[in-house]
């Protein structure tokens, strides 16, 4: 049977660069977890730029009794093994200016790399190599489009005969180019060029994104390429210890036993924030008295000045709009736990974490009617447009004026079947040991 590898090389060089996990790093790290659980034979592994091969990372040190940001503080496979996981340790790169951290990761590693190449560096005693053999399989569930040099190495394990396996997460980068940056748009459709080709599958996170990757392979006559399934789970990614009665974030303090919803992740222009804060605007007008605090739990992004400017004009709508910039896994869970409800009116998603979250914790959540959005609660989602604020305002509506609608949509969420994230494991093995 073929040996399964999760490479988290990414993960390292994501932390050093921003310093957190979120998104695509939530979902590599609950998946390289989950995948050693269900199979005795797996290995976490990642590519150290000092050495240009990948080592193993024994599961202890990424998943310990620890957060796994802990580990990450090591800024290289290398020091984590060698010398473990330490909550106090900063790597000179994180001292540096926040704006100046990506490019002085991308300086170290092409650093490194000269370096190796130069002295043909051996690894260390202590380190284990992971020794690909063709017909292991190796999964690649993270950012990796900016990532050039990491990208060639997986290509060499393929030709090599290692079943390389790539996660797509979504395509929006090839679909609304205007969302992002030119940079980063044309180093995902290079990125996805090569990995189709290459690649021995890959495995879309929602049916939304297998429909746009099995159209866009067309376009570029690469029909014939393998695609696996991995819904993601509802279960919440975050460490919580425990089920706190008052919020530990004095941010949260005025909360507390208060009326309020949610919405989780980084503002900018595709989380469409500027539409949910005029609905609810048009909400306050109507039902001053019912409508409740939104609570924003996530850092300010790009292209959203006319947010800001909402914002700045209205005070965060007289104080009825509450932003909690750097939200932990704690006060996240905190949050959802005791929210009517959350929102989530993004534009466009290859899955929708949040969505499923707010189930996870027995919360309604009001959501697109597009992309991936509807898959993620099927008959228990509740839908609206999200390019129209009185599509959403319609949504909501029903949730803060009636407390038995309230109730209905919280009981039907609190009877799914919820996937968890060994769920998700032990299909996406089972698929690709076949």
């Amino acid at each position: 049977m073929a040996r399964v590898h999760v490479d988290v090389s990414d993960l390292f060089d994501h932390f050093l660069a921003f310093g957190n996990v979120t998104g695509i790093q939530r979902v590599s790290v609950e998946l390289a977890r989950r995948v050693t659980e269900v199979s005795d034979e797996a290995r976490v592994i990642a590519f150290t730029h000092a050495l240009g091969r990948p080592i193993e990372l024994p599961r202890g040190s990424l998943f310990g009794q620890h957060d796994v940001r802990d580990a990450l503080t090591a800024g290289d496979p290398l020091v984590l093994v060698r010398d473990g996981p330490d909550p106090a340790r900063r790597p000179w790169i994180q001292r540096a200016f926040p704006a100046l951290r990506p490019p002085l990761v991308f300086v170290r590693a092409t650093a490194l790399r000269m370096a190796n190449a130069l002295s043909a560096a051996t690894i260390p005693e202590g380190i284990t190599p992971a020794e690909l053999e063709a017909g292991d399989i190796v999964i690649v569930p993270g950012a990796i489009w900016g990532q050039r040099a990491y990208i060639k190495r997986l290509e060499a394990l393929a030709k090599r005969g290692v079943r390389v396996h790539v996660v797509i997460h979504d395509l929006i980068l090839i679909k609304y180019p205007e969302l992002s940056d030119p940079v980063t748009c044309r180093l995902y459709r290079r990125f996805f060029d090569d990995v189709s080709r290459f690649a021995a599958g890959l495995i879309c996170i929602s049916q939304s994104t297998r429909r746009d990757v099995e159209e866009h392979l067309a376009s570029l006559g690469r029909s014939g390429v393998r695609i696996d399934m991995m819904p993601l789970a509802h279960e919440f990614l975050g460490t919580v210890p425990d089920e706190l009665k008052s919020p530990r974030n004095p941010l949260l303090a005025g909360l507390e036993g208060s009326r309020f919803a949610l919405i989780v992740g980084t503002v900018e222009v595709r989380k469409n924030h500027l539409r949910l804060a005029q609905a609810w605007q048009s909400l306050m007008r109507e039902q001053p008295d019912r409508t409740p605090t939104l609570v924003i739990a996530g850092k300010l992004g790009w292209k959203i000045p006319a947010f800001k400017a909402l914002m700045e004009e209205t005070g965060w709508l007289g104080g009825k709009i509450l932003h909690v910039d750097n939200a932990s896994d704690v006060d996240l869970a905190w949050l959802y736990r005791n929210s009517m409800f959350s929102a989530f009116p993004s534009t466009y998603e290859g899955w929708g974490l949040p969505v499923g979250e707010s189930a996870w914790f027995g919360r309604p959540c009001v959501t697109s009617n597009v992309s991936s959005l509807p898959e993620v609660l099927g008959d228990a989602s509740i839908l609206c447009d999200p390019l129209s604020v009185e599509s959403i305002a319609d949504a909501i509506r029903p949730l803060i004026a009636d407390d038995q609608a309230l109730e209905v949509a919280t009981a039907r969420v609190r009877a799914m079947k919820l996937r968890t994230w060994r769920d998700v494991a032990e299909r996406l093995v089972a698929d690709l040991s076949r």
